[in-house]
């Protein structure tokens, strides 16, 4: 996921809303599919949780918008970021959250089992 080549607010939020768009709907379907009882799809259902919790807590990304934020003059390109804003600062979580995230994810993944 790069997004340093990104120079203006369009696109980032192309960025945002693509990506966004992708790793939540893998992740979606396969928790469908594993909660309709499909469990062989678990590993990979995982994987694609904590790929899109790393995109939600990414420090990164949340900085580029923080960024773009503080700086855009265009009132509808500014109220686009301030929802993003909004929906990443919700997410950030010290690094050392993130492995035990992560160690949750496998034991909900048992539980369901």
């Amino acid at each position: 996921m790069k997004i340093e080549p990104l120079k203006n607010t369009e696109q980032l939020l192309d960025f945002l809303n693509t990506e966004y768009h992708k790793l939540h709907t893998k992740y979606e379907k396969l928790f469908w599919i594993s909660a309709m009882g499909d469990t062989a799809v678990d590993k990979e259902k995982d994987k694609a949780r904590e790929t899109f919790e790393n995109f939600r807590n990414n420090e990164l990304i949340f900085s580029k918008i923080s960024e773009k934020f503080n700086n855009e003059k265009n009132k509808e390109l500014k109220i686009r970021l301030k929802y993003w804003y909004d929906f990443f600062s919700s997410y950030q979580v010290p690094n050392e959250i993130k492995l035990l995230k992560s160690e949750i994810t496998s034991l909900e993944t048992k539980i369901q089992k």
